[in-house]
């Protein structure tokens, strides 16, 4: 496995083939370290970090800050979303994210 890609929960993987382009998804997303520091960030430092990446990955995907709700846990480096599918995508492909996982599981008899 590429280590640049990130680790994708199956159940997110299975929504995301059943949404379509501009259906809404939850996600948790997880940072990367950044740089290659051994030093633990500040949450004030992860929360940039990640609303700097969410607001690049929605104006790339044309998606405008209404279009989307952020959460961001700065102490985990970790940040929630509920975005349409593009924009999710668009995130994963980011170097920066490390994994992903549904925020909610997959309706009953979805999978």
């Amino acid at each position: 496995m590429n280590a640049d890609r990130p680790r994708i929960d199956s159940r997110l993987r299975r929504q995301l083939d059943a949404a379509g382009p501009n259906d809404s998804l939850e996600a948790v997303l997880t940072l990367r370290a950044g740089g290659g520091s051994s030093d633990t960030p500040s949450a004030e430092a992860v929360v940039e970090r990640a609303e700097a990446l969410v607001r690049q990955a929605a104006a790339d995907a044309e998606i405008e800050p209404d279009d989307y709700e952020l959460n961001v846990f700065g102490q985990l480096e970790a940040f929630a979303i509920a975005a349409p599918r593009r924009l999710v995508e668009r995130l994963l492909a980011d170097p920066e994210v490390a994994s992903a996982m549904p925020n909610r599981p997959s309706p009953p008899g979805s999978g």
